[in-house]
C-alpha cells in the first residue's frame, strides 16, 4: 500500500516568542511512502507509520541524535494513496 504523508517544517534556531508564526514554519509538503520498504513495514497504525516518518527525518543518526538541530519535521496527516499490487 502506499500513502501520503503530509507534514511541515519548524525552523528552531528563531527566537521562541515568534516560534509557531509563518515565518518559522514551511509550508505543507507531500511525500509518498509505501508499506513495503522495510523501515514501514512493521508499522501496525498511522500513529506508528507517523512516528516511523518523523523519526526517520528528525534522528537519521540514532534516537539521541538531532539530525538537523535546525529544524523540526512533524507530520499532519497520512492518508491512503493506492494500493500495490
Amino acid at each position: 500500500m502506499k500513502l501520503i504523508v503530509s507534514y511541515v517544517i519548524f525552523y528552531t534556531t528563531v527566537d521562541q516568542v515568534l516560534r509557531g508564526n509563518s515565518s518559522t514554519m514551511s509550508g505543507v509538503h507531500y511525500e509518498f511512502i509505501s508499506l513495503l520498504a522495510p523501515e514501514y513495514s512493521a508499522c501496525g497504525s498511522i500513529q506508528d507509520i507517523e512516528a516511523e516518518f518523523e523519526a526517520g527525518r528528525n534522528y537519521t543518526d540514532g534516537n539521541n541524535h538531532v539530525a538537523n538541530p535546525q529544524r523540526k519535521v512533524k507530520t499532519l496527516k497520512v492518508e491512503i494513496f493506492s494500493v500495490e499490487p
